[in-house]
């Protein structure tokens, strides 16, 4: 029998080549299948319908008036910085930035500032800004007294002078009180009322006319309160409007804020992240005004010595008294001033914690134990000891004097904690009946620290006095320019961290929780929550049953 193995071969060569394609063939199906499976999941390829909102969703409790004038609320004070604006802004490091005005000159030794308005502004109802308006809203608000939100804005104004419609001068009582921070309350329009009294009255339905990027729509004391982009703004406009959804129960907001019902909520709330119980959610955390430290006793034996008081700031570990006392909500900061104050950048904490620091600062300071019985004696054998005074009504201030005494403890210093309420704690530290206190500071939007740093300040219960302190203090609040006044702060913060009369524990921060959709950059101050809110938008994903809505 005759076999052709020739033509075997061959039949054998195409089927191994038919064989190799068929493999290729599934694997590259294969392939353009997984590309097919993968670019399904690709974000912004997943094949869900999304509706895009131009409707911000806040939340407010009821307020009496949209009148900045008369409301005592705090509600208010946010809301009307969307509509009113000031002769002047502060930006995120508290930096004085013209606003409504165009240009400034300080009339040095005169205690006064001259003003020249920004052209062209407009009120929402068409009516011309003018100087008349600005010397109008300085009237009003002196006459609306010590309960209106900005009366210690304009408490030191004396008078103003109008020189034309676009120029003003403002006159202070003191010319070491004079700061482009005092004068970011909000202009009112003089033509919308009747005389400053009608101003000052929390009338029911007013109407606000201001000059900011959203003006005024509608208003349900009980419901809502709209807001629409004001298009004549002379700045940046707005591109969405705002809607505030009056909650008589703020606790239903954490709800409404996972849900997308709310774009982003505002908390002041160390304990805030708890209560949101949706995975993923986003947190901007923002330096708040309130600062927490230790003050040291300037007169006290032992706290009257540099090193000592170097020795205690080493010793303590700052961030664990933010974890554990304060629930994460805080932030190191290297002095009581606001953190990166005109744009100068503060360090976490100058006194790091380091027990080897501080023991040698104490060794040096000739601290040892003398006689075996576990605690530091001086030279003439007198025992180191340190009290704590605390107001026993504040409970993280009480954890944070445990956590402090003991990290003294360890250093064998014999450390005592005061507690009191807070009438008892107040007669402590005005007796000098301690050695360091804990204590806390809460500021507006001025940032004049002569009320605790200065010899005669009426918050300094240290006892610190120091006359080139007070000379810079007062310097700082006598109309110099932005430059000027970072130099001089940089010269207080170097006074400050070598003397440390003071010991910055921690600043608080307050949270603006972002809701799912919210698209945006969201970067609140403490004096302005919806700072940057009019580039935000929201983007919602439709089910099947609402993708046919549009």
């Amino acid at each position: 029998m005759n076999i052709n193995t020739g033509g075997i071969k061959k039949y054998l060569q195409k089927r191994k080549w038919l064989k190799y394609g068929i493999i290729v063939f599934v694997a590259l199906a294969l392939l353009a299948s997984l590309f097919v499976f993968q670019n399904d999941f690709l974000p912004g390829n997943d094949k869900k319908e999304y509706r895009i909102s131009s409707e911000m969703l806040f939340s407010m409790g009821r307020i009496k008036t949209l009148n900045p004038a008369a409301s005592e609320d705090e509600d208010t004070y946010y809301i009307t910085k969307l509509i009113y604006e000031g002769l002047f802004e502060l930006d995120n490091t508290m930096t004085p930035e013209p606003l409504l005005a165009e240009s400034y000159e300080f009339n040095k030794g005169k205690g006064s500032v001259d003003i020249k308005l920004k052209s062209g502004v407009k009120w929402h109802d068409g009516k011309d800004f003018t100087a008349d308006d600005v010397r109008f809203t300085i009237t009003a608000l002196k006459a609306a007294g010590t309960k209106c939100l900005y009366a210690e804005q304009v408490s030191n104004i004396s008078g103003t002078s109008v020189k034309d419609d676009d120029e003003i001068v403002i006159y202070f009582n003191d010319e070491n009180n004079v700061s482009l921070d005092q004068l970011t309350f909000p202009v009112l329009p003089e033509h919308r009322y009747s005389d400053i009294y009608y101003s000052k009255t929390p009338e029911d339905d007013f109407r606000p006319v201001g000059t900011g990027p959203y003006e005024y729509k509608k208003f349900s004391e009980a419901a809502y309160l709209e807001l629409g982009a004001y298009e004549d703004y002379h700045g940046q406009k707005a591109q969405n409007s705002i809607k505030f959804i009056v909650l008589s129960n703020r606790d239903n907001a954490n709800r409404l804020v996972e849900s997308s019902n709310i774009s982003v909520l505002f908390s002041k709330e160390a304990g805030r992240a708890a209560k949101i119980s949706k995975k993923n959610m986003d947190t901007v955390d923002f330096p708040a005004n309130e600062v927490e430290y230790i003050g040291y006793n300037m007169e006290s034996p032992s706290t009257s010595k540099k090193s000592v008081r170097k020795a205690i700031a080493y010793a303590i570990d700052t961030k664990t008294i933010i974890e554990e006392c304060y629930y994460n909500s805080g932030l190191q900061n290297d002095n009581l001033y606001f953190p990166g104050y005109l744009g100068i950048k503060s360090e976490k904490d100058p006194y790091n914690y380091s027990t080897g620091k501080a023991a040698a600062l104490l060794k040096r300071a000739g601290y040892k134990d003398r006689d075996n019985d576990g605690y530091l004696e001086s030279t003439d054998g007198t025992r180191l000891t340190i009290n704590i005074a605390v107001d026993s009504g504040n409970a993280s201030r009480i954890s944070a004097a445990e956590y402090i005494k003991d990290f003294l403890d360890n250093l064998r210093i014999d450390t005592y904690i005061i507690e009191g309420d807070w009438n008892a704690y107040l007669a402590r530290l005005n007796s000098k009946n301690y050695d360091i206190f804990i204590g806390g500071l809460k500021y507006t939007e001025s940032m004049d620290m002569r009320g605790i740093l200065s010899g005669e300040g009426q918050s300094n219960y240290t006892g610190y006095k120091n006359g080139k302190m007070d000379d810079m203090l007062d310097e700082m609040r006598s109309g110099i320019t932005i430059e000027d006044m970072r130099s001089l702060y940089g010269e207080i913060k170097e006074l400050s961290k070598e003397e440390l009369p003071y010991y910055c524990l921690l600043y608080k921060t307050y949270g603006a929780i972002k809701a799912p959709a919210l698209q945006g950059e969201v970067a609140p101050l403490f004096f302005d929550f919806y700072y940057g809110c009019e580039n935000w938008k929201c983007r919602y994903e439709l089910t099947e049953e609402k993708s046919g809505e549009q």
